[in-house]
Protein backbone atom coordinates (compact mmCIF):
# COMPACT_ATOMS: atom_id res chain seq x y z
CA UNK A 1 0.00 0.00 0.00
CA UNK A 2 0.98 3.63 -0.51
CA UNK A 3 -0.53 7.09 -0.25
CA UNK A 4 -0.32 9.10 -3.47
CA UNK A 5 -1.87 12.53 -4.03
CA UNK A 6 -4.11 12.10 -0.99
CA UNK A 7 -5.42 8.71 -2.13
CA UNK A 8 -4.66 5.35 -0.55
CA UNK A 9 -3.61 2.79 -3.17
CA UNK A 10 -3.17 -0.96 -2.69
CA UNK A 11 -1.62 -3.47 -5.08
CA UNK A 12 -3.37 -6.83 -4.87
CA UNK A 13 -2.28 -9.38 -7.45
CA UNK A 14 -1.70 -7.24 -10.53
CA UNK A 15 -4.50 -4.75 -9.77
CA UNK A 16 -3.73 -1.34 -8.30
CA UNK A 17 -6.82 -0.34 -6.32
CA UNK A 18 -7.99 3.04 -5.11
CA UNK A 19 -9.07 2.01 -1.62
CA UNK A 20 -11.56 4.88 -1.14
CA UNK A 21 -13.93 3.76 -3.87
CA UNK A 22 -12.66 0.27 -4.71
CA UNK A 23 -11.93 1.11 -8.33
CA UNK A 24 -8.97 -0.30 -10.24
CA UNK A 25 -6.49 2.49 -11.01
CA UNK A 26 -4.37 0.30 -13.30
CA UNK A 27 -2.40 -2.92 -13.57
CA UNK A 28 1.18 -3.77 -12.57
CA UNK A 29 2.41 -7.09 -14.06
CA UNK A 30 4.33 -9.64 -12.00
CA UNK A 31 3.80 -11.82 -8.96
CA UNK A 32 6.47 -10.50 -6.58
CA UNK A 33 6.04 -8.00 -3.77
CA UNK A 34 6.88 -4.48 -4.91
CA UNK A 35 8.21 -1.31 -3.31
CA UNK A 36 6.58 2.07 -3.97
CA UNK A 37 8.12 5.52 -4.37
CA UNK A 38 5.25 8.00 -3.89
CA UNK A 39 6.23 11.32 -5.47
CA UNK A 40 4.47 14.65 -5.87
CA UNK A 41 2.30 13.57 -8.79
CA UNK A 42 3.48 10.05 -9.64
CA UNK A 43 3.83 6.70 -7.90
CA UNK A 44 6.74 4.51 -9.08
CA UNK A 45 7.20 0.78 -8.48
CA UNK A 46 10.59 -0.92 -8.27
CA UNK A 47 9.71 -3.09 -11.29
CA UNK A 48 9.45 -0.03 -13.49
CA UNK A 49 5.83 1.14 -13.59
CA UNK A 50 4.37 4.60 -12.97
CA UNK A 51 0.92 5.55 -11.75
CA UNK A 52 -0.01 9.13 -12.57
CA UNK A 53 -2.83 11.03 -14.19
CA UNK A 54 -5.23 8.22 -13.42
CA UNK A 55 -3.42 5.44 -15.30
CA UNK A 56 -0.45 3.06 -15.06
CA UNK A 57 2.33 2.94 -17.65
CA UNK A 58 5.73 1.29 -17.91
CA UNK A 59 8.93 3.35 -17.71
CA UNK A 60 10.21 3.40 -21.28
CA UNK A 61 13.51 5.25 -20.77
CA UNK A 62 16.35 2.99 -21.93
CA UNK A 63 18.52 4.22 -19.03
CA UNK A 64 16.14 2.69 -16.46
CA UNK A 65 17.94 -0.49 -15.30
CA UNK A 66 16.38 -3.43 -13.53
CA UNK A 67 15.86 -2.19 -9.98
CA UNK A 68 15.16 -3.93 -6.69
CA UNK A 69 14.18 -1.00 -4.46
CA UNK A 70 12.84 2.53 -4.86
CA UNK A 71 11.97 5.57 -2.76
CA UNK A 72 11.44 9.32 -3.19
CA UNK A 73 13.32 12.35 -1.87
CA UNK A 74 13.53 16.05 -2.83
CA UNK A 75 11.77 15.55 -6.17
CA UNK A 76 13.89 12.54 -7.18
CA UNK A 77 13.10 8.84 -7.42
CA UNK A 78 16.11 6.95 -6.06
CA UNK A 79 16.54 3.26 -6.88
CA UNK A 80 18.93 0.37 -6.27
CA UNK A 81 20.21 -1.24 -9.45
CA UNK A 82 19.66 -4.98 -9.13
CA UNK A 83 22.71 -7.13 -8.38
CA UNK A 84 25.17 -4.28 -7.97
CA UNK A 85 26.43 -1.65 -5.56
CA UNK A 86 24.97 1.19 -7.64
CA UNK A 87 21.98 3.39 -7.08
CA UNK A 88 20.43 5.85 -9.53
CA UNK A 89 18.13 8.84 -9.49
CA UNK A 90 15.51 10.19 -11.86
CA UNK A 91 15.41 13.64 -13.40
CA UNK A 92 14.12 16.29 -10.99
CA UNK A 93 10.32 16.05 -10.69
CA UNK A 94 10.13 13.57 -13.59
CA UNK A 95 9.89 9.94 -12.49
CA UNK A 96 9.87 8.72 -16.10
CA UNK A 97 13.21 10.26 -17.14
CA UNK A 98 16.67 8.84 -16.33
CA UNK A 99 20.23 9.60 -17.39
CA UNK A 100 22.73 6.75 -17.64
CA UNK A 101 25.35 8.98 -15.97
CA UNK A 102 23.19 9.77 -12.93
CA UNK A 103 24.36 7.03 -10.59
CA UNK A 104 26.78 6.44 -7.74
CA UNK A 105 28.31 3.40 -6.11
CA UNK A 106 28.16 2.60 -2.42
CA UNK A 107 31.77 1.54 -2.18
CA UNK A 108 32.71 1.91 1.47
CA UNK A 109 32.53 -1.88 1.35
CA UNK A 110 32.66 -4.02 -1.82
CA UNK A 111 29.29 -5.64 -1.11
CA UNK A 112 26.16 -5.48 -3.29
CA UNK A 113 23.19 -3.36 -2.32
CA UNK A 114 20.09 -5.11 -1.02
CA UNK A 115 17.66 -2.24 -0.61
CA UNK A 116 17.30 1.44 0.33
CA UNK A 117 15.03 3.64 2.40
CA UNK A 118 14.71 7.43 2.65
CA UNK A 119 14.64 8.81 6.18
CA UNK A 120 14.81 12.48 7.19
CA UNK A 121 15.72 13.32 3.56
CA UNK A 122 18.72 10.99 3.72
CA UNK A 123 19.08 7.98 1.43
CA UNK A 124 20.05 4.97 3.53
CA UNK A 125 21.63 2.26 1.36
CA UNK A 126 21.60 -1.25 2.81
CA UNK A 127 24.21 -3.68 1.47
CA UNK A 128 24.83 -7.30 2.32
CA UNK A 129 27.63 -6.37 4.76
CA UNK A 130 27.35 -2.61 5.30
CA UNK A 131 25.06 0.43 5.35
CA UNK A 132 25.82 3.83 3.84
CA UNK A 133 23.99 7.14 4.34
CA UNK A 134 23.81 9.66 1.48
CA UNK A 135 22.19 13.09 1.14
CA UNK A 136 21.21 15.55 -1.56
CA UNK A 137 24.07 18.05 -1.49
CA UNK A 138 22.88 19.82 -4.65
CA UNK A 139 26.18 19.25 -6.44
CA UNK A 140 26.16 19.37 -10.22
CA UNK A 141 25.60 16.12 -12.08
CA UNK A 142 24.56 13.36 -9.68
CA UNK A 143 23.21 15.38 -6.72
CA UNK A 144 23.84 12.88 -3.90
CA UNK A 145 26.94 12.49 -1.73
CA UNK A 146 27.78 10.20 1.15
CA UNK A 147 27.46 11.72 4.61
CA UNK A 148 30.93 12.06 6.14
CA UNK A 149 30.14 9.73 9.06
CA UNK A 150 27.53 7.75 7.16
CA UNK A 151 29.01 4.27 7.18
CA UNK A 152 27.84 1.30 9.26
CA UNK A 153 29.71 -2.02 9.39
CA UNK A 154 26.69 -4.31 9.37
CA UNK A 155 24.38 -5.17 6.49
CA UNK A 156 20.84 -6.26 5.68
CA UNK A 157 19.42 -9.68 4.80
CA UNK A 158 16.13 -8.82 3.06
CA UNK A 159 15.01 -6.42 0.33
CA UNK A 160 11.74 -5.77 2.15
CA UNK A 161 13.24 -6.19 5.62
CA UNK A 162 13.44 -2.48 6.54
CA UNK A 163 10.69 -0.53 8.33
CA UNK A 164 10.41 3.16 9.15
CA UNK A 165 8.87 4.22 12.48
CA UNK A 166 9.41 6.35 15.57
CA UNK A 167 11.72 8.72 13.64
CA UNK A 168 14.13 5.91 12.80
CA UNK A 169 14.76 2.83 10.67
CA UNK A 170 14.57 -0.78 11.85
CA UNK A 171 15.94 -3.70 9.84
CA UNK A 172 16.85 -7.39 9.73
CA UNK A 173 20.61 -7.16 10.01
CA UNK A 174 23.23 -9.41 8.43
CA UNK A 175 24.01 -11.04 11.79
CA UNK A 176 20.33 -12.12 12.14
CA UNK A 177 19.53 -9.51 14.74
CA UNK A 178 17.03 -6.66 14.52
CA UNK A 179 18.71 -3.26 14.55
CA UNK A 180 17.61 0.35 14.92
CA UNK A 181 19.62 3.09 13.21
CA UNK A 182 20.52 5.84 15.67
CA UNK A 183 22.65 8.35 13.78
CA UNK A 184 25.28 6.01 12.35
CA UNK A 185 24.99 3.45 15.14
CA UNK A 186 23.16 0.13 14.54
CA UNK A 187 21.54 -0.32 17.95
CA UNK A 188 20.38 -3.88 18.61
CA UNK A 189 16.75 -4.11 19.75
CA UNK A 190 16.16 -7.86 19.40
CA UNK A 191 16.26 -10.09 22.46
CA UNK A 192 18.13 -13.37 22.84
CA UNK A 193 15.02 -15.53 22.46
CA UNK A 194 14.04 -13.83 19.21
CA UNK A 195 17.62 -14.06 17.92
CA UNK A 196 17.70 -17.80 18.61
CA UNK A 197 14.55 -18.17 16.52
CA UNK A 198 15.98 -16.05 13.69
CA UNK A 199 19.18 -18.12 13.71
CA UNK A 200 17.16 -21.32 13.25
CA UNK A 201 15.22 -20.20 10.16
CA UNK A 202 16.21 -21.77 6.85
CA UNK A 203 15.05 -18.73 4.84
CA UNK A 204 15.05 -15.10 5.94
CA UNK A 205 15.63 -13.28 2.65
CA UNK A 206 11.85 -13.05 2.09
CA UNK A 207 11.32 -11.12 5.34
CA UNK A 208 8.77 -8.30 5.08
CA UNK A 209 9.00 -5.49 7.65
CA UNK A 210 6.30 -2.93 8.36
CA UNK A 211 5.15 -0.68 11.21
CA UNK A 212 1.96 0.74 12.64
CA UNK A 213 0.71 2.66 15.66
CA UNK A 214 -2.26 1.29 17.60
CA UNK A 215 -3.70 3.08 20.64
CA UNK A 216 -0.52 5.10 20.94
CA UNK A 217 1.79 2.08 20.82
CA UNK A 218 4.33 1.84 17.96
CA UNK A 219 4.77 -1.69 16.61
CA UNK A 220 7.52 -2.91 14.25
CA UNK A 221 6.74 -6.26 12.62
CA UNK A 222 8.96 -8.71 10.75
CA UNK A 223 7.04 -11.32 8.78
CA UNK A 224 8.84 -14.48 7.58
CA UNK A 225 6.59 -16.09 4.94
CA UNK A 226 8.72 -19.22 4.47
CA UNK A 227 8.63 -19.85 8.21
CA UNK A 228 4.98 -18.80 8.57
CA UNK A 229 5.69 -16.55 11.54
CA UNK A 230 5.65 -12.83 12.37
CA UNK A 231 7.67 -11.24 15.17
CA UNK A 232 6.63 -7.80 16.44
CA UNK A 233 8.46 -5.28 18.62
CA UNK A 234 6.72 -2.75 20.84
CA UNK A 235 8.82 0.41 20.73
CA UNK A 236 7.02 1.77 23.80
CA UNK A 237 7.79 -1.18 26.07
CA UNK A 238 10.80 -2.74 24.34
CA UNK A 239 9.06 -6.13 24.41
CA UNK A 240 8.68 -8.69 21.60
CA UNK A 241 5.68 -10.86 20.80
CA UNK A 242 4.65 -13.37 18.17
CA UNK A 243 1.76 -12.21 16.01
CA UNK A 244 -0.79 -14.63 14.60
CA UNK A 245 -2.15 -12.03 12.16
CA UNK A 246 -1.03 -12.55 8.58
CA UNK A 247 -0.49 -8.90 7.73
CA UNK A 248 1.89 -7.70 5.05
CA UNK A 249 1.41 -3.93 5.19
CA UNK A 250 0.12 -1.35 7.61
CA UNK A 251 -0.14 2.31 6.74
CA UNK A 252 -1.61 5.46 8.28
CA UNK A 253 -4.06 7.45 6.19
CA UNK A 254 -6.68 10.02 7.19
CA UNK A 255 -6.31 9.23 10.87
CA UNK A 256 -6.76 5.48 10.46
CA UNK A 257 -4.49 2.45 10.34
CA UNK A 258 -5.12 0.46 7.16
CA UNK A 259 -3.92 -3.14 7.13
CA UNK A 260 -3.48 -5.38 4.10
CA UNK A 261 -3.94 -9.08 4.82
CA UNK A 262 -2.45 -12.11 3.09
CA UNK A 263 -5.04 -13.87 0.94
Amino acid sequence: MAVQGGSLLALSGTSLFNVADGTVAGYVPGNASVMFAPGVSQLVTDNGYIYGGGSVSQISDVDWPGCSAVDFVDGYVVAVESGSGRFICSALNDSSSYDGLDFATAEGSPDSLVTLKVDHRQVVLFGTESVEIWWNSGQSGFPFERVASGYVEIGCLARLGVAKADNSLFWLASDRTIRRLSGSTPVKVSQQGVEEKLASYATVSDCEAYSFTWNGVVHICFRFPSENITWCYSVNSGEWYESTAEWVTAIHHEGKVWIQHVD
